[in-house]
């Protein structure tokens, strides 16, 4: 049973911004704010960012190409002891039009042996209990939900 009352209506609230890695971290900071403003808990905030920053980093450096001139929307929605995330952009879709299935990684190998890349959508899928991706009309829709610790 959760120590903090069910809220009675949603907690929803959104942001738009460039594609660029100083306006993420803008709006990480914003969401992180409002967050910690609305009672969630530090380990929570911790886990949502860090799911949400590589999805937006990845849109920047991946569905935007490093391009300055796009545009991110999120909005964000708490409710029922969850976060729930909705991101969308008009960058390139994603490959094959579906999320990426990150391929196991071996991990009884020595530190300089363990791979760079390719960590970030273990780790998102890890962090969240669901996720989703369409691609409409020429935009990205990316969303995930995530639940609050109930201690």
């Amino acid at each position: 049973m959760s120590d903090r009352p069910p809220a009675k209506e949603p907690y929803r609230f959104g942001l738009s911004f460039q594609s660029s890695p100083l306006m993420v971290r803008h709006a990480l900071s914003e969401v992180m704010s409002r967050l910690q403003k609305k009672g969630v808990r530090e380990k929570d905030c911790g886990v949502f960012e860090l799911a949400l920053a590589e999805v937006l980093n990845n849109i920047v450096e991946h569905a935007y190409e490093g391009s300055d001139t796009g545009s991110i929307t999120l909005s964000i929605t708490i409710w029922n002891n969850s976060l729930n995330c909705e991101i969308s952009d008009i960058g390139k879709a994603m490959p094959d039009l579906s999320l990426p299935v990150p391929k196991q990684k071996e991990l009884n190998v020595g530190l300089e042996r363990l791979p760079e890349g390719g960590w970030g959508w273990m780790m998102i899928r890890e962090l969240s209990d669901s996720i989703t991706y369409q691609r409409t009309s020429g935009r990205n829709k990316l969303a995930f939900q995530m639940g609050l610790d109930q201690a």
